[in-house]
């Protein structure tokens, strides 16, 4: 369905399973980069300032050509700029919806287009729900531990 494929518990990083409560399977979407990368984990508000989206920015932009992989929540906001500032710099990402990876479901909404450039752009998209799993509240910071075990 939609190119998702199931990682086994037996088959993740270490730092997965250093987690409360590893997920018993992972769906991927894309690729995932290299695990000799460092993973940065870049997280923000919704609402963001200026200031916050140029810092955003600046940060990522500073990281070009380092083997550094950019890991988000695909959310709103500083995520997106995260996410899309990777791809501008031609880094590796990695987005955790809130929601499963069946384009049908993938939340928010808006952020389809941008799900589909992490992918064709060898990042992925990962999440611990099922494909068609629509994202509730308890969904988001349920992945949010899987962003921050990935994350060194």
């Amino acid at each position: 369905m939609e190119n998702i494929r199931i990682i086994e518990k037996r088959d993740y990083p270490e730092r997965l399973l250093e987690i409360p409560e590893p997920p018993k399977k992972l769906f991927v979407r894309g690729k995932l980069p290299s695990l000799e990368h460092k993973f940065l984990c870049i997280v923000g508000s919704r609402k963001y300032t200026n200031y916050g989206k140029e810092a955003c920015e600046k940060i990522i932009n500073g990281l070009r050509g380092f083997p550094i992989t950019i890991v988000s929540g695909l959310a709103l906001g500083i995520d997106s700029i995260a996410h899309r500032s990777a791809l501008d710099m031609k880094l590796p990402t990695v987005a955790f919806p809130g929601s499963g990876l069946h384009p049908n479901v993938l939340y928010p909404r808006s952020n389809v287009g941008l799900a589909e450039k992490i992918v064709a752009n060898d990042g992925a998209l990962v999440s611990e729900f099922e494909p068609e799993f629509r994202a509730t509240p308890y969904s988001f910071p349920q992945r949010n531990r899987l962003m921050a075990g990935l994350a060194d």
